[in-house]
């Protein structure tokens, strides 16, 4: 049996409960963040540093529209730093072991995904994540220069297997529409 001031109790219930309503945690803001700046799902072409994310390296072009995301974040409570990177060797090869590390990752998974078979528009959306990897590896070319030629060459391979599958798969079609009409 309550006890309580059930008038005081359910006005702090009601205050708690308005103010989980417009309140961002990070468990909720983590998921949307990491698709932002990967490359599979957003813009920003970022290169995670670590396996487990956190730490970014970004295109000095996206600096201004991370700016204004960090802003609206700031807005609703969330803290996001901007660490600036040093222009140096060590630098360089962290950015490009993190993109040999992403590239090599993400040639394996599609390698197996195609091993494993995939349909007509499956193939298709990963020819569009293969297409922007490699813009993305376009974007830090001057950067890193020579040293992207190896993934790049993976990648090359991998879309050509991609257009390969995507036109196997259309002939599979055709063969099927013709094994069904006879």
């Amino acid at each position: 049996e309550f006890e309580g001031n059930i008038n005081g109790e359910r006005s702090e219930i009601q205050a708690a409960y308005d103010k989980a309503l417009y309140t961002l945690t990070t468990d909720d803001l983590s998921p949307w963040l990491s698709r932002l700046v990967n490359i599979k799902y957003g813009p920003l072409g970022a290169v995670s540093l670590r396996d487990t994310g956190g730490n970014y390296f970004m295109p000095k072009d996206k600096l201004a529209v991370w700016s204004k995301i960090k802003e609206v974040l700031k807005s609703v409570g969330q803290s996001i730093h901007n660490i600036p990177a040093m222009d140096s060797k060590d630098a360089a090869e962290a950015v490009l072991e993190s993109l040999q590390r992403e590239a090599e990752s993400f040639t394996d998974d599609i390698e197996t995904d195609l091993r494993k078979g995939l349909g007509k528009r499956a193939i298709a959306t990963k020819q569009i994540q293969t297409n922007q990897l490699e813009q993305k590896l376009e974007a830090y070319k001057d950067m890193l220069g020579e040293s992207l030629k190896g993934i790049n060459k993976r990648l090359n391979k991998l879309s050509a297997t991609l257009q390969k599958a995507e036109l196997s798969a259309d002939a599979s079609k055709v063969n099927t529409l013709i094994a069904d009409m006879a």
